[in-house]
């Protein structure tokens, strides 16, 4: 059967939305490429240059709560870290499980290693924790703050060292996370949107957009981390997420060779939940700092305030469209017997994800040959969670709008 009119807007809208997305992030990738290969020459020139023999401390800030699972893993990557001058401070906010003993434990077992433990006796929310580990406990002129569920590379924090010391505007760096190993459909759906997003982080560190930060898994110089601490409490939000411009003080770069490994979701529900709440988090810190931007007689605000939102929202309509489109997609299919159609479709959005897969520096060949042949299998999965973005977007707007004090309040303890 002869494709009808109808096809036609579809696949013409398909291909716009493809097209933008792959050059924006191809584009973007490939300029960041290019940067980091120019600070490797210029190392390998002046490999004995005193600027690339500096050695600061890390001081790495654990904040845990009930985190006995997998808080061994994480000190015991913290050990194996090719990188020895560190000092590790976990702060336990009164965990009721064994995450104080198996702490206590390492230390034991590690007497040369330093690691302290602060046991909070009052809890207290996650950022007055980590500024108290800061002001208190950390002398490093690096400080990294380690979620207790992450696993830290071994190179992570020797090429962390590498980004700070060959560029001295860099304040801030963004790890790459990675999620375990795990062929499960849920695991797998990880890692693809963990390939793009790296892709998209690239273009952004290129670009030098605005930041959507969280205090989780992030390295900052140790005279920027005051400076970051008050504009996380500046904000006001209770998501501990943060939309941070780019400045003098507050320039974030994306690490691709700063690799921290995330346990995998355990199930579709938990992967559904994990996403839900990390773009949630950052809609509501977007919606704020936008309305923060609006207020007052800057003008200047204001145009940043405009330009930051028509691209956001420019991002939003694609979000909300692909779900629509892959729906119609299907509907074309089905009604007019064609398969090609649903084949072509799943193909644009093959070329897009494998293109993500294919230029990761950090994975093997062989694993991205298994990425691609697992791909398909995927394609339900995203279906569903393509439409639980829709509902996250409008759920995270809706939220944001101004509300009185006390249903606010009402609203957060809910969440």
């Amino acid at each position: 059967m002869m494709l009808t009119v109808n096809v036609i807007p579809a696949l013409l809208l398909t291909a716009v939305v493809g097209v933008v997305l792959a050059l924006t992030n191809i584009l973007g990738s490939w300029a960041y490429d290019i940067k980091e290969l120019e600070k490797q020459k210029k190392q390998k020139q002046h490999p004995f240059s005193r600027a690339y023999r500096q050695r600061p401390l890390i001081s790495v800030i654990i904040p845990a709560r009930n985190n006995a699972a997998t808080m061994q893993l994480c000190l015991e990557s913290m050990y194996q870290s090719s990188y020895r001058k560190i000092e590790i401070i976990v702060i336990d906010n009164v965990s009721h499980d064994a995450t104080r003993k198996i702490v206590h434990s390492f230390i034991l077992n590690h007497p040369k290693f330093a690691v302290r433990l602060v046991a909070k006796r009052k809890s207290t929310n996650r950022l007055e924790n980590i500024r108290t580990a800061y002001q208190k406990y950390a002398h490093g002129k690096i400080v990294m703050v380690l979620s207790p569920e992450s696993i830290l590379d071994k190179q992570a924090l020797k090429n962390a060292v590498k980004h700070f010391n060959s560029d001295s505007s860099t304040r801030i760096l963004v790890p790459h996370l990675r999620t375990a190993i795990d062929y499960k459909v849920s695991g797998l759906l990880q890692v693809y949107k963990e390939f793009t997003l790296a892709r998209w982080k690239k273009f952004s560190s290129m670009a030098r957009l605005a930041n959507t930060l969280s205090l989780s898994d992030i390295i900052v110089a140790n005279d920027s981390f005051a400076t970051l601490l008050k504009s996380f409490q500046a904000s006001g939000n209770s998501s501990n997420s943060l939309v941070l411009v780019p400045g003098a003080q507050t320039r974030a770069y994306y690490a691709s060779d700063v690799a921290i490994m995330l346990q995998p979701p355990r199930s579709f529900y938990q992967l559904c939940k994990r996403h839900a709440l990390t773009q949630f988090k950052y809609i509501r810190a977007l919606t704020e700092h936008f309305r923060d931007l609006f207020r007052g007689n800057n003008f200047t605000a204001h145009v940043k305030a405009v330009g930051y939102l028509l691209f956001i929202i420019c991002l939003g309509v694609v979000c909300l469209l692909l779900p629509l489109i892959a729906t119609y997609f299907i509907y074309l299919t089905f009604s007019l017997h064609e398969p090609g159609l649903l084949l072509f479709g799943m193909g644009i959005v093959s070329i897009f994800v494998l293109s993500a897969v294919w230029s990761d520096e950090l994975v093997r060949v062989r694993r991205k040959l298994l990425y691609t042949l697992l791909l398909p299998v995927t394609f339900g999965v995203a279906y569903v969670m393509a439409f639980l973005q829709i509902i996250v977007i409008i759920a995270g707007i809706v939220m944001s709008l101004p509300v009185s004090l006390s249903a606010r309040q009402k609203l957060i303890r809910q969440q």
